[in-house]
């Protein structure tokens, strides 16, 4: 990891560079230094730059007003504001605008350390998160492929979702209706099912599901001979309460209003 620091006064840049311990901070890179806003600009275009220590007050822009413009292009850039200013105004700036610590100077280098060991673990954490996703993704794209590629001729994705919704609506009373318990049924990857279902119906399995049931459910009701609670039972739902209350947000109504309004 490369650091930047950007302080007015040389004496403050040089004691942090030979009094802070990079590397027991994990930070094995080049230390950069910058006198003002526009010389750490300049590096921060021509240098890949993971942290930067920054003071606030400098001449020309001051260090908020820098954070401001690097976020716009390089928001992954870990910030830390070093400064003998304690105004509560420049720290919530600092912390909205994404700084990551804001440390009030003098401070001892140990201090320093301790926040940038923070800083490197919480960089490393999420550029590994990053990468898990990524390649997560690649790999949800390659089963889709392989699994694209098994169905071959014996269905196509359109056939697949057409045998899925019809089994929906064969059983709304089942509470085997997850998305993974139908991907399992036809032996498919339930990302996969979900993602071609939608494609196909212009709606997630989830919905679909959620407004056949209620479908169901606004048909039973015009029968004043069925409970409520039955009906609930009878589209798959165990629960009466989160029943009436999913009811109420498709239709504005409890089943009992709108029963009343039926009849």
């Amino acid at each position: 990891m490369n650091v930047l620091i950007v302080d007015d006064e040389m004496i403050a840049i040089q004691g942090m560079k030979k009094g802070v311990d990079w590397k027991n901070c994990g930070i094995y890179g080049e230390v950069h230094e910058a006198y003002n806003a526009a010389e750490a600009s300049k590096i921060i275009d021509s240098t890949p730059i993971d942290i930067i220590l920054c003071d606030i007050e400098m001449p020309g822009d001051n260090g908020i007003e820098l954070l401001r413009q690097v976020k716009e292009t390089n928001p992954e850039i870990s910030w830390v504001f070093l400064t003998c200013h304690a105004k509560f105004e420049y720290a919530q700036e600092a912390l909205r605008l994404g700084c990551q610590d804001y440390i009030l100077t003098p401070a001892p280098y140990e201090k320093i350390e301790e926040t940038l060991r923070k800083v490197v673990d919480e960089l490393i954490a999420s550029r590994y998160e990053k990468n898990m996703q990524k390649y997560g993704e690649q790999w949800v794209q390659e089963k889709e492929k392989q699994i694209e590629e098994a169905q071959g001729e014996r269905k196509k994705p359109a056939e697949i979702v057409e045998e899925v919704a019809q089994y929906i609506i064969n059983n709304l009373s089942s509470s085997e209706l997850s998305i993974k318990q139908l991907a399992n049924r036809i032996y498919l990857n339930g990302d996969y099912l979900n993602r071609i279902f939608k494609r196909e119906k212009g709606i997630s399995l989830n919905s679909f599901i959620i407004r056949e049931r209620m479908n169901m459910a606004t048909n039973l009701l015009k029968n004043p001979n069925i409970s409520i609670s039955s009906i609930a039972a009878e589209v798959g739902y165990s629960n009466y309460s989160y029943f009436v209350s999913t009811f109420k947000k498709i239709y504005g109504l409890t089943p009992t209003q709108y029963r009343e309004k039926l009849l």
